[in-house]
């Protein structure tokens, strides 16, 4: 079983690729955005560094989600749906525990062995073989992509992008409602706009952007970049790439957005067919100066920081200090 990573920025439309991606036979689509995958880009997993390693994902979201029996799906447009999750946490949990305990310690390849084939045996909505599975796929976490160009874990799995216009991301972000499944980062899942604009949002993304370049240059045949409004409107043309790229083959229900073989839509909103997220019926035209100012000012300096904000200035310098070294983007 092979590892497909779908990623994208925040509110670029990874959950669109998601639910397309639900109903062929050859793959399963983890419900979760859980990102517990992320934990290999800390370092070798043991004993001492699991439990801090999947502290920085959201591994305890599937316990939260868990407990409750299901998991919000958002559309856009405030239109939410929740999706039924009957998942054996604390048996998957011990499963994870053990393999590192059998071990001592496993790298990046071993640790998504483990960690998808438990997964598969513990979810219970829905009965799946993982050995009738050709890939596991996990919504990745955008905010660790300054690990990506230094990282092995391309070499050995697939990862779809999507990438969506600036304007397009910060119309989705604003109309997002906090959650409180999302804890301590509700704040970052439905941000305001002078939280967008005081980290450098703009630039971050452009720089995010430059990076999937990057990385679609060094691996051509793990890498894959869709744009969202096309997987939206023409999802059929998209599908069928996708198809050739992960070397499946294109059925009909690729085009269709599922969860277990369940259409998913709330209140007549669905995630194709239309942008539920318009930025030009959102965004204020001084919003829309502002954003063109910061990409204006990015193709100078080419790096994810907003020069004219203390806050971003202050959040690049300690990341440097922890040792993050950033490529000019342009």
């Amino acid at each position: 079983m092979h590892f497909l990573q779908i990623e994208g920025w925040a509110a670029a439309g990874k959950a669109v690729l998601w639910s397309l991606l639900d109903g062929h036979k050859d793959i399963f689509v983890n419900p979760i955005h859980d990102y517990s995958h992320c934990a290999i880009f800390y370092g070798d997993l043991n004993i001492n560094s699991l439990r801090e390693n999947l502290l920085k994902t959201q591994y305890y979201k599937i316990e939260r989600l868990s407990k409750i029996g299901y998991d919000p799906i958002d559309f856009g447009n405030n239109a939410t749906l929740e999706s039924k999750f009957d998942f054996d946490f604390y048996n998957f949990d011990k499963a994870i525990s053990s393999s590192i305990g059998l071990n001592n310690s496993l790298q990046g390849k071993d640790f998504l062995d483990v960690y998808t084939k438990k997964f598969i045996e513990n979810y219970k909505t829905k009965k799946y073989d993982h050995r009738d599975i050709k890939y596991f796929a996990s919504m990745g976490n955008y905010y660790e992509y300054q690990k990506y160009i230094t990282s092995d874990f391309f070499k050995y799995t697939k990862t779809i992008f999507i990438q969506r216009s600036v304007e397009g991301i910060f119309t989705g972000r604003l109309k997002r409602k906090p959650r409180s499944i999302d804890n301590v980062l509700s704040k970052q899942f439905a941000p305001g706009w002078s939280d967008l604009m005081g980290v450098g949002d703009v630039e971050s993304i452009l720089h995010y952007d430059c990076t999937v370049l990057r990385l679609k240059v060094l691996f051509p045949s793990n890498v894959m970049v869709i744009d969202f409004d096309e997987i939206v409107l023409n999802p059929e043309k998209v599908m069928k790439s996708v198809s050739q790229f992960l070397e499946i083959p294109f059925i009909g229900i690729l085009t269709t957005p599922t969860r277990d073989g369940l259409y998913l839509e709330k209140d007549g909103i669905s995630f194709t067919g239309n942008i539920n997220d318009n930025p030009e019926l959102f965004l204020t035209p001084i919003m829309k100066v502002s954003i063109k100012l910061h990409k204006l000012l990015f193709m100078i300096h080419g790096l994810p920081i907003n020069f004219l904000h203390i806050k971003s200035i202050v959040r690049y310098l300690y990341q440097r200090i922890k040792g993050i070294k950033y490529f000019k983007g342009l």
